[in-house]
């Protein structure tokens, strides 16, 4: 290591306000520090913190080097801008414009923290990474699967929060410092009181809980895989000892990025400011090793060549999303021109499209889909139960923990006239809920998140006086509330007047209105036995698919659990209905994953052979004239004849044929389904350089325009082929489906629902009218429905599940009329077994 003491050093005995430069980035006034000159190093620093943490660093490096420090928004001398915009996804965008506007090349990241997990997603953009010629990471956030404590704790708004509950900002900074540094004795009296000050900036407690909240990465898979596509000159720095991030993130960090890790002993989470001397040694190697050889920036050429695919794909032109014209198309059509233009001209949208669909069209119960995991070893770790009543204490217990680490069920919603909101929860609360046959309520057990204070200010008499009215109330028999979203406000609204006739302390008055706030917005859960002795009626118990009409979530909250214990209590089965607006299929079925990791599993369902009762099609009827359906099918042979698609005509579909490909050219030749336009629902996050939040795209195709009637076979090889290039462009926001949903986020919720009551057949004929989602590690996929569907949806889970005589089948769930699920029973049945015939092509199965 070089010897430090040769290098001038420039201390800045403090750092205030004057030390800065302001510039407005995305109309934000951000603060930075600019100091030097030669090659620039960026530097970006973490969470609750500022550019004073590098302080100390900076005098310690070369000074042949231009310093730059930026303080992110809302943090330090930034704008103070609490908004829903500050994850390391919205920070990473500002610094992308902040090195655009100063117009900085060739430049070294280094991010501390947070401020390295912003600085690894700014580098996801293929276009900005070609300004970057090195990164230092140094204690980076980005991988953690759950949020670290620390800030956690900071997260919520219980009264145990330190920013709510330590009034003075020394005591504040000193408890924030003392969990960063490992020798809390390095905490000099300099560093307490520049971060003091900091504190007591207007908002910037509030902007540090706001910031705490979305601080998570949502899509760690995303992160790490983009992260493996940074082929720039990399290094790692961290503390042995640090009590924020693990160490193991580190060593994950290494081998994404492929690169040196350095780990400085007996340092804490800040090495630049506890361990400036080691830190600035391993950072000037590092310099002096860039300067040794070619750091050109390497391309990756699988970026490349999906860079190049997109350009050679046709521009957007919206016209292609309507096949079938008439006077309500017409209209929309210049409606959409209108949002284009009012685009061009500075219009900006501030909620994603697809979410903002599902806030208008996706608000009733049968918009609701449901996922199932099966035979959970609920109590591992715990002495078996020997009652129900143990049984259901554990399993609360263990769903308490699991969904308080689990930020993508965070969720409640909120109703409005013409759209259906949600809103971020601070409390992970269950509500146990037992139902009489008919649907009634007959009791209620609320489990309140044990990371939070509960009521003190009330006792149980009060709790359960404010219980019996929420059971009244649901159990209210009125025409008039039979629609989901007017019960349930009609139940907080006759809560919260009730509660005034309560006579409570004025504290007491408070936790009232929070205790019926909570209740409402809760995750529900019912327990059953399945106590059939038979072998094929109890498989057939097993797999039967809830009735949620007489089990339904009463009021605001994003989960509706049913599970299922086994009657020597051995085992249980957890079935989850989620609110589709909140939440969408893929992130969801994910969390399923984790919940059985988390929870134990005791091995794979064995489903039903075809002659088994047990296996016979379920049907269910939903209300206005809809059902559902499960059904088993063998999709064997229709597996073993893509995959004989896939090896042999790959290149004439210009990709692969998908399993949903498949099957919407195999449902579209029955004569029903002839003219019909298909939905399928795309995630796109897999090419997205900001996947803050999982979305989904649509992607709509019409088969009968592909169909050839001379060649059967090219016509299938044109859908294929057109189905692949709008998957491409879908999963990278980049299709005429993706960009209506943007253009339609610029209206207002009613305008979208007037014309969809008045023009019903338009948007349908857009997005398609008939539906098919597909999970592919689902146990069980319960279909969602929506209204502009109106020929039916159908959800598939796994396909290749092992059945008692040998055979691979796969659950499907259909939602429609019973026409509508008579059709698709015949068209999943030709195409599964005539698929090869269909298409005039050999095949031995």
């Amino acid at each position: 290591m070089p010897n430090l003491h040769c290098f001038v050093i420039i201390f800045i005995t403090s750092m205030n306000s004057k030390d800065f430069k302001y510039i407005l980035v995305n109309d934000i006034k951000i603060a930075y520090t600019d100091k030097g000159s030669g090659k620039a190093l960026l530097f970006i620093h973490g969470f609750a913190s500022f550019s004073y943490t590098w302080q100390q660093l900076i005098s310690l490096l070369p000074q042949n080097y231009r310093f730059i420090t930026i303080d992110l928004k809302s943090f330090g001398y930034s704008e103070k801008i609490c908004d829903d915009n500050l994850s390391p996804f919205d920070q990473a965008i500002i610094i992308k414009e902040f090195i655009r506007l100063l117009k900085l090349k060739n430049i070294i990241i280094i991010g501390h923290s947070m401020g390295g997990a912003v600085s690894a997603i700014s580098l996801f953009d293929e276009e900005f990474r070609k300004k970057i010629s090195a990164l230092i990471l140094i204690d980076s956030a980005g991988l953690f699967e759950k949020l670290p404590d620390f800030i956690d704790e900071l997260s919520s708004l219980s009264p145990d929060n330190p920013i709510l509950k330590i009034a003075d900002p020394r005591a504040l900074a000193l408890h924030v410092l003392h969990q960063v540094f490992s020798d809390k004795e390095k905490v000099s009296e300099r560093t307490l009181r520049v971060y003091s000050e900091n504190l007591k900036s207007e908002n910037y407690r509030k902007c540090i809980i706001s910031a705490a909240r979305q601080i998570g990465i949502a899509n760690e898979k995303s992160f790490r895989k983009k992260l493996q596509e940074i082929k720039i000159p990399s290094v790692i720095i961290w503390g042995d000892n640090d009590k924020v991030i693990s160490l193991s993130d580190a060593y994950l960090f290494r081998d994404d990025l492929k690169c040196e890790l350095f780990i400085i002993d007996k340092c804490g989470h800040s090495p630049q400011e506890e361990c400036p001397e080691k830190t600035a040694e391993i950072i000037i190697e590092f310099l002096n090793s860039l300067n040794k050889k070619d750091t050109s920036n390497p391309e990756n050429i699988n970026r490349e060549a999906i860079h190049h695919l997109y350009h050679n794909n046709d521009k957007i032109r919206m016209r292609k999303i309507i096949d079938k014209w008439s006077f309500g198309s017409v209209l929309l059509m210049g409606i959409v021109k209108t949002l284009q233009f009012m685009r061009k001209i500075g219009f900006k949208v501030k909620e994603d499209g697809w979410r903002k669909i599902c806030g208008t069209f996706l608000r009733n119960e049968q918009s609701k889909f449901m996922l199932a995991t099966f035979r959970l070893n609920y109590y591992d770790g715990y002495p078996k139960p020997q009652t129900i009543t143990e049984a259901r204490t554990i399993i609360i217990k263990r769903l308490l923990d699991f969904l308080s680490k689990t930020p993508a069920t965070h969720w409640s919603i909120r109703w409005s006239p013409f759209k259906t909101h949600r809103d971020l929860t601070y409390f992970t609360d269950i509500v146990e809920a037992e139902f009489s046959g008919d649907g009634k309520l007959r009791k209620l057990i609320p489990h309140f998140d044990n990371t939070r204070r509960s009521f003190p200010h009330l006792d149980q008499r009060i709790i359960k006086k404010v219980l019996r009215r929420f059971i009244i109330f649901f159990n209210y028999n009125e025409s008039a509330l039979k629609k989901d979203h007017i019960k349930a406000w009609f139940i907080l609204r006759s809560l919260q007047f009730s509660a005034k006739q309560i006579r409570v302390s004025h504290a007491g008055r408070h936790e009232l209105k929070l205790l019926i706030r909570r209740l409402v917005n809760a995750s529900f859960i019912t327990f059953e036995v399945i106590r059939e002795t038979d072998k094929d009626q109890r498989l057939k118990k097993r797999l039967k698919t809830p009735n949620t009409k007489l089990s339904k979530h009463p009021g605001f909250g994003l989960l509706n659990i049913k599970c299922r214990l086994l009657e020597d209590l051995s085992e249980c089965d957890i079935w989850v209905q989620y609110h589709h607006v909140p939440v969408d299929g893929l992130p969801m079925q994910e969390m399923m994953h984790s919940l059985k990791a988390e929870l134990g599993d005791r091995g794979k369902i064995i489903y039903p052979p075809f002659h088994s009762i047990a296996s016979k099609p379920e049907i269910i009827y939903f209300g206005n004239m809809l059902f559902r359906a499960r059904i088993f099918i063998d999709f064997e042979n229709f597996l073993k004849f893509r995959k004989f698609l896939n090896e042999k005509y790959v290149n004439q579909m210009h990709g692969q044929a998908t399993v949903a490909s498949l099957i919407i050219w195999g449902l579209s030749q029955r004569k029903f389904f002839r003219n019909i336009k298909f939905l399928f629902p795309v995630d796109t996050s897999v090419y997205n350089d900001f996947p803050q939040e999982r979305s989904l795209g649509i992607l709509s195709i019409r088969p009968v325009k592909f169909y050839n009637r001379r060649d059967p076979f090219e016509g299938f090889l044109n859908f294929q082929h057109e189905f692949n290039r709008r998957l491409f462009l879908t999963r990278i926001g980049k299709s005429e489906t993706y960009e209506f949903f943007e253009l339609v986020s610029l209206l207002h919720p009613s305008i979208s629902y007037i014309f969809n009551k008045i023009f019903p057949g338009t948007i349908g004929e857009v997005i398609g009218t008939a539906g098919i989602t597909i999970l592919k590690d689902a146990e069980m996929f319960v279909s969602p429905s929506t209204e502009i569907q109106r020929h039916g949806f159908m959800a598939i889970g796994k396909m290749d599940n092992l059945t008692e005589d040998g055979k691979l089948i796969g659950a499907v769930n259909i939602c429609g009329t019973r026409k509508q699920l008579h059709e698709y029973f015949l068209g999943l049945g030709n195409l599964t077994h005539n698929l090869p015939k269909m298409l005039g092509i050999p095949f031995e199965q």
